[in-house]
């Protein structure tokens, strides 16, 4: 046991006389631990960003605006926090220089119903159970034609989901629009 002991003391003695072993064993670490815990003070959870909701004109759309989020949050998670703050989630910055706008495409005429090209399971994103959906081709839905939830459109690459309670239509550009039915 002695000559373990005496291995041990050697090689330690050896480890503290090296300056640059010991650097990179304690000092190192710390420093990455202290600034990690820098620039990201404030514990878990979400570091987003906190937008205050400050009503400055108190005009009947800055009220609507709070009353869509409150019922939207309400339906969502069951319940509204009073004070709650609004979060940004995602966030896109655009620069551009000014210029016109295009012109507005004119709505296309309603078409009518879509026809399921068959039927799946998917996810319901409202209540989160299995739900049967109808299913749609992206590629054979003409300008103005509209599919009620849940339903699933399919197209090359991507999937697009109509939960139960909304409905989509094909837009003047081709686009996906999707709506609340309302009650």
């Amino acid at each position: 046991m002695t000559a373990l002991w005496a291995l041990t003391v050697a090689n330690i003695k050896s480890y503290t006389r090296d300056r640059a072993a010991l650097f990179w064993t304690l000092a190192f670490p710390l420093i990455f631990i202290f600034m990690f815990g820098f620039i990201f003070q404030g514990g878990g959870g979400g570091g987003g960003l906190q937008i205050g909701w400050v009503d400055e004109d108190g005009s009947p759309a800055s009220a609507a605006l709070r009353a869509a989020f409150d019922a939207t949050y309400t339906r969502v998670y069951g319940r509204v926090i009073p004070r709650l703050e609004v979060e940004a989630v995602t966030w896109t910055l655009s620069l551009a220089e000014p210029h016109d706008l295009p012109e507005r495409l004119t709505e296309p005429p309603d078409a009518g119903m879509a026809s399921a090209t068959g039927r799946c399971q998917i996810l319901e994103t409202t209540s989160g159970e299995t739900v049967e959906a109808a299913q749609y081709v992206r590629a054979a839905l003409p300008k103005g034609v509209r599919v009620i939830g849940p339903a699933i459109i399919v197209e090359t690459g991507t999937s697009t989901i109509i939960p139960s309670g909304y409905s989509a239509r094909i837009g003047a550009g081709d686009d996906i629009v999707i709506e609340e039915i309302e009650a």
